[in-house]
């Protein structure tokens, strides 16, 4: 987008008559917050300009969407400070197709730039999106749809991690800059959101917070990883009227369900939610908390009704396999050491197999810890998949799940026996 003209054109009467803004506003903004920023006539009249005019329209935009006018200010000034055009993009169209259509193209655009670590070109692609669009429907529309495209462009072996690592710290800057310029809470309400030890992806757990506050529920974010025996600190220290849990992994599926069970035992109503609960039913029944679905869009219209349903009556007796535990975590290096041996891949494909060996038995062993070897099938979907994408891994699954079994069996002793069976059925899928 050609930058737009900034020579003093226009009299005060035309930008009232453009904008809707009265005259008295206009000159209070000028005077509090410094935009817009007009010229003077010799005269002494003030004179507006192209820029002016689309920067009062982008105030009234960001006021319409509830953020105060001190706060956009500062907004526009901090986009400035970090070098993106706030103006950039194109006028709004409130026609439903013309908006989907345009959200895609912008994520089309954000995706690829990202993976070019492409700096400048993210921060022009979002800033025309936050120009055109409401910051939720750019959140939504571009940065978490992009952030689950590129997921899967990883798991198909088309995405690095770096990329990955790139787009996710482009996101969250963006969506904690907006986040910050929310105006006060509405509602008395408290709301704690976090993700349980171990969890590093809290993406999905700030747009969460993000759309929670710009609802006008009073959020207390956390963020990733925090430690479960803070739970009963914040609980004393702040009034809770419902917590929000965010997972994305099997592996933390088991300190997730340690804070449910917490917050339970304080009174506290809880939810939860993220990407391995949406595939795995099962896991969803023993979670001593509410579900709270697959999808972002709606959370906050739906808080009234979890608020009303109060403490989530799920009490399921884990039958954890603390004998397999014990036997499988002494002898998990070795297992490591000798699967990657038996596998083995060229010297640049080792950290990859390392990471691969390491998560899946991550995942093994929050499995044991909830009872149920079962969990795991969606695990084993994934490395089917993961593995039949890159090439690099001269291995099927298969043979992954043949060497493994193979492992436990020569340095578990009977206790890994119900392991080896399910390993045995895992195998024959394939």
């Amino acid at each position: 987008m050609e930058e737009l003209d900034k020579s003093g054109l226009f009299s005060m009467r035309r930008v009232v008559r453009e904008t809707g803004l009265s005259a008295d506003t206009l000159r209070a903004w000028e005077d509090r917050y410094g935009l817009p920023e007009p010229q003077r006539s010799k005269a002494g009249h003030r004179l507006y300009s192209l820029h002016d005019i689309e920067v009062v329209k982008w105030m009234l935009n960001r006021k319409a969407e509830g953020i105060r006018p001190s706060q956009a200010a500062r907004l526009f000034q901090d986009m400035t400070t970090a070098g993106e055009d706030p103006l950039a993009g194109l006028p709004f169209t409130a026609n439903p197709t013309d908006k989907l259509t345009q959200l895609e193209a912008i994520r089309e655009g954000w995706i690829q730039t990202c993976l070019k670590f492409d700096e400048p070109g993210v921060t022009r692609l979002l800033a025309q999106a936050f120009a055109q669009f409401t910051p939720a429907d750019v959140i939504l529309g571009v940065l978490v749809a992009g952030m689950n495209q590129i997921g899967q462009g990883w798991l198909a072996g088309q995405v690095s991690v770096a990329q990955e690592h790139f787009a996710t710290e482009v996101g969250t800057r963006k969506v904690e800059l907006y986040m910050a310029a929310l105006p006060p809470a509405t509602r008395p309400e408290r709301i704690l959101v976090a993700c349980p030890p171990g969890e590093r992806h809290a993406f999905p757990a700030l747009v969460t917070a993000y759309l929670l506050a710009q609802a006008g529920w009073q959020v207390i974010y956390f963020g990733a990883d925090l430690p479960t025996d803070e739970l009963n600190t914040v609980v004393r220290q702040s009034r809770l009227d419902f917590a929000i849990l965010a997972g994305t992994s099997l592996a933390t599926a088991p300190e997730l369900a340690n804070m449910l069970r917490t917050l339970q035992a304080l009174r506290v109503p809880a939810g939860y939610g993220g990407y391995v609960y949406s595939l795995n039913p099962t896991l969803r029944e023993i979670m001593p908390g509410h579900y709270l679905g697959d999808g972002l869009k709606r959370i906050a219209d739906q808080m009234p009704a979890w608020l009303m349903k109060g403490q989530a009556l799920v009490n399921v007796e884990l039958d954890t396999m603390d004998e397999f535990l014990s036997n499988f975590m002494a002898r998990r290096s070795q297992l490591e050491h000798n699967l990657m041996q038996v596998l083995g891949v060229n010297n640049g494909e080792q950290e990859q197999l390392l990471a691969l060996i390491t998560t899946f038995l991550d995942n093994v062993k929050a499995s044991a810890l909830l009872g149920d070897f079962e969990l795991l099938v969606p695990e084993v979907d994934w490395l089917g998949e993961y593995l039949r994408a890159n090439e690099e891994f001269s291995f099927t699954p298969k043979e992954f799940l043949l060497a493994l079994d193979k492992l436990v069996v020569d340095y578990l002793d009977d206790r890994s026996r119900p392991f080896s069976l399910w390993l045995n059925e895992q195998t024959a899928r394939f």
